[in-house]
């Protein structure tokens, strides 16, 4: 029944102490028939379905109602209401709602409870609806709905929760849910989902479960699967509100537009909160609501933010957070508002100049932006007034302004000088009287290394002699120089390189020409020259070529040795947005394994396949010094010559930083033939994505480092990630994050460290606990514990499969088509409204409104024995984010047409892998697994192998 139902009149709040009438003596009894039953568990979402733990005949009132006849049923997130008139008559919904709907639950006797509820369809401020129900099993009842309701709402506010009151207290024990603190997100997590009518996705509490089995408090959603949407996002971050171990935020090059409007509240609600990254994600609004929850909770721990590559020009833009800057009482190492399109910083330059916790600001970039001169005047008051505190403490400074703003600004820093290393002007329009100033500026600079003039526009000419200006002073050695993005082809590239060859070619140390849009006959120019510089250790030419240049590979074959003696550092990413060249960097690869001291290695975006691949694997053999390599965007055509690939990296123990190749593992996992062997690929991936993280932190240990994120950080930053990890150890040490309990078998869901719907017997050691008077909530699975045990390699889960690696060893065979769809049907019978994704209070439980519940204690458990790492602060890292790209919407994965079950593959082969012809191929000791490029393979759920043609790319992901 509607809330606008004549039978479910709302009215004002019943409270049952003025109730004067007495019960009804019409109390039933007795079970269902299994017609009644069908209908009954028909009505709920799918998902709830199978753990359905109560129906029984009822009689049922609404408010001040005529009592009627019905049933009420339970499952682990839903209440359900049904009208049966009579024995004979067929049962009817009168409405479903949601336990976060409950306001209160009263229980005077055994057989009678009351329900005080706001559905759905109703305001949020309309008047509370009471439920009279009485039946002989109504305690049973009201024992069921408490475990499920407390169950859902452990990683929840308790001042927000619904009201409990009973009159029998000795059949309402407190109740201990057992749960390991994954598993209280998890079922959180869950009956937000439900709640939202969006379906659980079981990655999302494997993620949070990796944050817990780590200590890990840094939550980077570029770990989640890429194809969730906004709506998916939600419950789970609703479900991290509370929880004590989220201490920094990521998204890095990840389009998510959404993202920092529905984070923004974490910020007034955390106490632990160190570092914000959100950069390069599509974000257009949502960073004032952060401002805003910021000045709520201004004493919070925050130290680093970065917004950067996000087009906030539009609404209050950043406004609100400049504001909040204001009154933060938190020292602030690091504020990024890099190429935002911000047209009014002036209330950002008050709050620094202002606010002393921006004493201790190092790194401070508001290039790519626009503020008049009037504005820029402040900046430089608080310039000279650090000068006179005696603070030298500015390492990185990105600028922007008008002309004169620009001009004030780099006149002060000549007169009160500060310490800066790199100087920024990406995104900002230079003119000639800004450049001047600039040049001015450089002639007098002690420690700057880097320049980066990158998508300013300049005019080439001026360019030119700021190159030739930079090389004429003995003070400024080993320069860095970028002119990303300057559109310098054709006569302007001649220009600037004359400017180059008229300087002292020996100082330079890196040179960056990326997204300059150059043709072949300008690249083997650029080269040219290049290679005159004879102490160039890094270079950076990336998303200058395309697989339509097919005449590219002799020209980029002249990065070698002989040419770039000193190379330590090689960008040569490809375009998302016209594809790598593929096999035409196969040259590169295999000049570059006469290298041995290469330490930063780019080819991401370049669809090198399964032989480039291999090529790649030999690199980095050869390299023993290799530190940093990104490789995703490259279509390695299977999941195990993906993890070919990453072994090699594991064995090398020189990589410190490699960012799990994501888009192509997942698209390896996309070829899945149906959904089973979809969401084991997704387990491969799962477990891939954990023991890349744990073998890049050992080498990171090993060589002194603090653990790693998802992009190239300041040293500050990562020794902050090392005090976040102290911390959750603090957290975490009297917690038993490794023994779990077996109550989620009554909710519906699986352990959060298993495969989703894999039995929890699967989970490790299991031990059955006495609970006490706790056995009066109707489970016996809450005496189960579950002692998760080791680490989840990879290769131990390959073991399993063993052939798996081996895929010519594999025979196909005969097999059943399956049509399942990877997104089921989330429930169509319920009587509840889709909830607008904007509403999150709807989300919410709604609070008591009678008696505040008395605080429920959890027994002590004992503390768990483990090891700690104690690591050295980390060596100097640069900062140096990449240009914006046009954002892509992620699709989901479809699973391709089953093989042919009338053909079969060829037969076993020994146990070793075999190694197929390749015309293609010219390394005869690669003994990686090869495959035609053009096949794909996949597996039943016997692990049955077949092939299918394949043409999609990483582009499909990026």
């Amino acid at each position: 029944m509607s809330g606008r139902n004549q039978e479910f009149l709302p009215s004002s709040i019943y409270y049952p102490e003025l109730d004067k009438r007495g019960d009804s003596l019409n109390i039933p009894d007795g079970e269902l028939s299994k017609k009644d039953r069908d209908y009954i568990v028909g009505r709920f979402r799918k998902d709830q379905q199978p753990y359905i733990s109560y129906a029984r005949p009822a009689t049922l009132r609404y408010n001040m109602g005529d009592e009627f006849n019905g049933i009420i049923a339970c499952s682990p997130h839903f209440v359900g209401i049904f009208i049966k008139k009579d024995p004979t008559s067929e049962p009817k919904k009168s409405v479903i709602f949601h336990i976060f709907d409950i306001s209160s639950l009263r229980i005077r006797r055994k057989h009678k409870i009351l329900l005080f509820c706001r559905l759905p369809e109703l305001d949020k401020d309309h008047p509370i609806v009471n439920c009279r129900v009485i039946c002989s099993t109504a305690l049973m009842f009201a024992q069921i709905l408490r475990r499920n309701y407390l169950i859902s709402t452990c990683a929840f506010d308790p001042t927000r929760l619904c009201d409990f009151a009973t009159s029998l207290p000795d059949e309402f024990p407190t109740f201990y849910h057992h749960l390991s603190p994954s598993q209280q997100y998890q079922h959180t997590y869950y009956a937000f989902c439900s709640r939202l009518t969006v379906d659980y996705n079981h990655e999302i509490a494997e993620f949070y479960h990796d944050r817990i089995k780590y200590e890990d408090g840094v939550f980077d959603f570029g770990l989640l699967p890429p194809e969730l949407t906004e709506e998916q996002i939600i419950p789970a971050i609703l479900a991290l509100y509370y929880v004590p171990y989220v201490h920094g935020l990521i998204v890095h090059k990840r389009n998510m537009p959404y993202i920092a409007r529905r984070l923004a509240p974490l910020i007034s609600k955390s106490k632990g909160m160190r570092f914000i990254h959100l950069v390069q994600c599509g974000i257009d609004s949502g960073v004032g609501e952060i401002g805003n929850e910021l000045k709520k909770n201004p004493r919070i721990p925050l130290s680093y933010y970065n917004f950067s590559y996000n087009n906030l020009s539009g609404g209050d833009g950043l406004e609100p957070l400049f504001q909040a800057f204001k009154v933060i009482r938190h020292s602030v190492f690091y504020l990024s508002i890099g190429r935002c399109n911000v047209n009014n910083l002036r209330t950002l330059f008050e709050a620094i100049a202002n606010n002393e916790v921006f004493l201790d600001l190092k790194y401070l970039y508001f290039n790519g932006n626009y503020s008049p001169e009037a504005d820029c005047e402040i900046f430089c008051q608080h310039l000279e007034n650090l000068n006179n505190k005696g603070i030298h403490i500015i390492k990185s400074l990105g600028i922007d302004g008008d002309t004169k703003g620009i001009v004030r600004i780099l006149q002060t820093l000549e007169k009160f000088p500060q310490p800066i290393e790199e100087l920024s002007f990406e995104g900002t329009r230079m003119q000639h009287d800004s450049s001047e100033a600039l040049l001015h500026y450089v002639k007098q600079a002690t420690t700057l290394r880097i320049l980066d003039l990158s998508y300013t526009l300049m005019d080439p000419r001026l360019i030119s002699m700021i190159v030739y200006e930079l090389s004429k002073y003995e003070r400024i050695r080993d320069i860095s120089i970028k002119l990303n993005g300057n559109e310098l082809n054709r006569e302007k590239l001649m220009i600037v390189a004359t400017g180059f060859l008229y300087s002292d070619l020996n100082v330079w140390t890196s040179v960056s020409l990326a997204d300059n849009n150059l043709t072949t006959i300008e690249l083997d120019f650029l080269i040219s020259f290049l290679w005159r510089m004879p102490n160039l250790e890094e270079l950076d030419i990336s998303d200058n070529f395309s697989r339509s240049m097919a005449d590219i590979g002799p020209v980029i074959s002249k990065i070698n040795k002989d040419y770039f003696k000193k190379l330590k550092k090689l960008r040569l990413r490809g375009s998302p947005r016209n594809g790598g060249p593929a096999h035409l960097l196969y040259t590169v690869l295999d000049n570059l394994t006469a290298y041995d001291d290469l330490e930063v290695l780019d080819l991401s975006n370049n669809n090198l396949g399964e032989l480039g691949f291999q090529k790649l694997s030999k690199v980095i053999q050869c390299n023993k010094n290799l530190k940093t390599l990104y490789i995703d965007g490259n279509a390695p055509v299977s999941l195990e010559l993906e993890n070919y690939v990453l072994k090699e990296i594991y064995a090398t123990e020189s990589i410190d930083f490699c960012v799990f190749p994501i888009y192509d593992a997942m698209q390896a996992a996309r070829h899945s033939q149906n959904q089973e062997e979809y969401f084991k690929n997704r387990t491969i991936v799962k477990k891939m994505r954990q023991q890349c993280s744990r073998e890049i932190n050992k080498h990171r240990y090993a060589h002194g480092l603090p653990s790693k994120v998802s992009f190239e950080a300041v040293k500050e930053l990562g020794d902050l990630v090392d005090e976040i990890k102290t911390s959750m150890q603090k957290l975490l040490k009297n917690v038993e994050k490794a023994v779990h309990c077996g109550v989620c078998k009554d909710m519906g869901v699986t352990l959060p460290y298993l495969a989703e719907k894999e039995p929890i017997e699967n989970g490790g050691r299991k031990e059955i606990h006495e609970i006490g008077n706790n056995i009066k909530y109707q489970t016996e699975n809450l005496k189960i514990r579950i002692y998760e045990e080791g680490e989840s390699h990879i290769d131990d889960f390959y073991l399993s499969d063993p052939d798996f690696l081996n895929p010519e060893k594999k025979k196909k065979k005969p097999k059943q088509d399956k049509s399942d769809e990877f997104n089921s049907d989330s429930g169509s019978g319920l009587n509840l409204d889709q909830i607008p994704g904007d509403d999150v209070n709807a989300a919410m439980p709604p609070q008591g409104h009678h008696h505040k519940p008395k605080d429920e204690k959890k027994p002590k458990h004992k503390s768990e024995k483990k090891s700690s790492h104690t690591h050295p602060p980390e060596s100097n890292q640069e900062d140096n984010p990449p240009k914006p790209t046009t954002p892509q919407d992620d699709k989901p994965p479809k699973p391709s047409k089953p093989s042919d079950p009338g053909k079969d593959d060829a037969p076993k082969s020994s146990s070793k892998p075999s190694k197929p012809s390749n015309p293609q191929d010219n390394d005869e000791d690669s003994d990686m697994p090869r495959r035609k490029p053009t096949k794909k393979r996949a597996r039943d759920r016997k692990g049955r192998v077949s092939t299918s043609s394949s043409s999609s790319t990483s582009e499909d992901l990026v």
